[in-house]
C-alpha cells in the first residue's frame, strides 16, 4: 500500500518554528502532527522532510544500536514544548539535563508509550 501525499491543494506545515539542532526523528514526526491537526497520521509520516539538520542525521547514523534505548524516552516537561533531542535516546542518559527529571517511556498523563 503506497502512502499518498496530502490532499490536493494542502501544503504540509513543517512546524519549523519548533525545530532545533540535534532534533530526533521522533521530534520531527511529533512537530508535524501538531502542526497539521487535520491531516491523517499516515499522510504526514509518508511525506519527505523539507527541514533536517545535517548534524542530527550524522549523529543518529553514528549512534550504535547497543547504546540506544529500546523505546522512545522523553522528558515530560520538554514534551510540552515538542522538544526531543537525539541525546534522550542514549541509554546512559537517565535524566533530562535541563529539568533534571527522569526520562520516561510513557506519558505521565495518559500512561501511553511516547509516539
Amino acid at each position: 500500500m503506497a502512502i499518498e501525499g496530502p490532499p490536493t491543494g494542502i501544503k504540509l506545515n513543517e512546524g519549523l518554528a519548533w525545530s532545533h539542532s540535534l532534533e530526533s526523528e521522533y521530534a520531527i514526526a511529533r512537530r508535524r502532527l501538531v502542526s497539521n491537526p487535520l491531516l491523517a497520521i499516515g499522510t504526514i509520516m509518508g511525506m519527505p522532510t523539507c527541514h533536517r539538520n545535517s548534524e542530527s542525521v550524522e549523529f543518529e547514523k553514528a549512534l550504535p544500536i547497543d547504546m540506544r534505548s529500546k523505546f522512545t524516552r522523553q522528558c515530560p516537561h520538554c514534551a510540552r514544548n515538542l522538544f526531543h533531542p537525539v541525546l534522550y535516546q542514549l541509554a546512559s542518559i537517565e535524566r533530562c539535563p535541563i529539568h533534571r527529571t527522569p526520562l520516561t517511556e510513557c506519558c505521565p498523563i495518559c500512561n501511553l508509550k511516547w509516539f
